[in-house]
Formats: C-alpha cells, sequence, structure tokens
C-alpha cells in the first residue's frame, strides 16, 4: 500500500513537471509571435509613412494639374502621361486601403494569440492542441509577413515608375 502511494506521487510530481516545462516552453513561443507580430506592426507603420508621402505628392500635382489645365486638348504625349499619373495616384491610394487591412489582422493576431497566451497560462482549452494553436498562428503570422513584403514590393515598383513620370509632368507643367 505504501509502495502504490510513493509510485502514484512519484508518477504525480514527474507529470506536474512535464506540465510545468512544456508551459515553460509554450510561454517562450507565445512571447516569439509577440515579438514578430510588434516587428511586423512597426515595419507596416514606416511602410504607410511612405505610401501617405506619394499620396500627399500626387494630391499636390492633381491639384496643380486642374488649376493649371485650359486647353481642350492635349498631345497624345502628355494625355498618356497624365493617364499613367492618374493610375499611379489610384495604385497608391489601393496600396494604402491594403495596409490598413494589414494592420487589422496584425490587431486580431495580436488578440488571437493572447487568448491563446491566457489560455495555457490557466491551463484551460484544449491542452493537447497547444502545439497546434502555436503553429498555426505561426503561419498566420509568416501569411501577414509575405503580404507585407509583396505590398512592399508593388510599393517599389510603383514608386521607381511614378519618379520616372515626374520629370515629365514637371516638363508639361512648365510648358503650360
Amino acid at each position: 500500500m505504501y509502495m502504490k502511494f510513493v509510485y502514484f506521487a512519484f508518477l504525480f510530481l514527474l507529470f506536474s513537471s512535464c506540465l510545468d516545462f512544456r508551459k515553460s516552453n509554450y510561454r517562450e513561443s507565445i512571447n516569439s509571435l509577440a515579438i514578430k507580430l510588434s516587428s511586423l506592426q512597426e515595419k507596416r507603420i514606416e511602410f504607410i509613412d511612405s505610401i501617405n508621402f506619394y499620396i500627399n505628392n500626387s494630391i499636390v500635382i492633381d491639384s496643380i494639374f486642374k488649376s493649371t489645365y485650359k486647353d481642350a486638348t492635349l498631345s497624345l504625349c502628355n494625355a498618356r502621361n497624365i493617364d499613367l499619373f492618374l493610375n499611379y495616384k489610384r495604385a497608391f491610394t489601393q496600396l494604402y486601403t491594403e495596409t490598413l487591412f494589414i494592420d487589422s489582422v496584425i490587431v486580431c493576431k495580436r488578440e488571437s494569440i493572447e487568448n491563446l497566451e491566457n489560455d495555457i497560462q490557466k491551463s484551460s482549452g484544449i491542452i493537447a492542441k497547444y502545439d497546434y494553436f502555436i503553429s498555426f498562428e505561426k503561419d498566420e503570422i509568416s501569411r501577414i509577413s509575405n503580404f507585407l513584403k509583396e505590398s512592399q514590393l508593388k510599393f517599389i515598383e510603383l514608386r521607381i515608375k511614378y519618379e520616372d513620370l515626374l520629370p515629365k509632368l514637371n516638363s508639361y507643367f512648365l510648358s503650360l
């Protein structure tokens, strides 16, 4: 009888120490995810500031164009440049909207990670699926990161084309 008690006490201690060890690993994983999410949010803030600069720039150019345009006709070259400019202006606005969407996804992921962390702290929910949930959140953060990288690449390409167009627009404005 005494031997059974010692045996069960030993198993209980072994089991409880494993749970504490796993909780520690889970907390480390959750902290790592939270850090990655914060990093993405910082990158998004810098990125949206860059987009805003070009949106504001295009608004100024658009207002200059509207205030100086007097001709009923344009040369084909100038018409194409103005059309390109308007397309780039819309593309910057669309990119800005996509970036705002990224921000809302980051907020949702942060809440999801905090809920998972609370579940782990309290040992609630489906404990056997904690590894799955952490892996799922890691994949989601990776998707957010990839989406942000793709948006940044679109922005770089758009910015290069836009800056290439600016001297042509300036030349047109100077000819007025």
